[in-house]
């Protein structure tokens, strides 16, 4: 049985998709290139290989593990957070977060907080100013974990005697205030505590 030849032009059709697919990527890797070979310009290689071989690389694996599954996390909270305007897959947030984070490193002001929130706008799909709530509503969540850390790490961790009536004020003083304002106040005495002795 004779089977249907494929038209010439569904082929180049196939094929100019292809290259225009290709073309899209290519710039994007191209800068990643020269934003690595910028931050790398200043790097000693020697120093640099010397330091390679003396890495446990067991740790540096474990790190690498935790610090993307952090990010899945956060990217599976925030499709959470979304999903009173649209669906959008932990993979995809993952995405926006780690290009958000990049545009971070390279621009000032935190322009990749815009660019995260464009791509699930486009992915969702949803307004874009839609999703600035759940932007906000998960600095507030990072705010309080990082307080609730930071109270945690002061009562548990032993400190410097420069520091011992610094802590004691924030738990005697500041223990029924929400963790804010008493991170806010233990920073403002460790300043002024080292202005004093500066």
């Amino acid at each position: 049985m004779d089977t249907p030849m494929e038209a010439p032009e569904s082929k180049t059709g196939r094929r100019s998709l292809r290259s225009s697919g290709v073309w899209k990527v290519v710039p994007g890797y191209a800068i990643a290139a020269l934003c690595l070979v910028w931050v790398l310009k200043d790097i000693r290689i020697r120093e640099l290989i010397g330091s390679i071989t003396t890495i446990s690389w067991w740790w540096v694996a474990g790190a690498v593990l935790f610090d993307i599954l952090s990010y899945v996390c956060q990217g599976m909270r925030w499709g959470l957070l979304l999903h009173p305007i649209g669906r959008i897959s932990t993979i995809r947030a993952t995405q926006a977060v780690y290009a958000g984070l990049f545009v971070n490193e390279i621009l000032p002001m935190r322009l990749g907080e815009v660019l995260r929130t464009y791509l699930v706008s486009r992915w969702a799909p949803a307004r874009f100013a839609a999703v600035i709530p759940s932007i906000l509503v998960e600095r507030f969540f990072d705010a309080i974990w990082l307080a609730l850390a930071f109270g945690i790490t002061v009562l548990v961790v032993p400190l410097p005697g420069t520091l011992w009536m610094q802590k004691k004020y924030l738990v005697s003083r500041h223990w029924r205030q929400p963790s804010f304002s008493s991170t806010w106040c233990f920073a403002r005495e460790v300043t002024a505590q080292r202005a004093g002795t500066a």
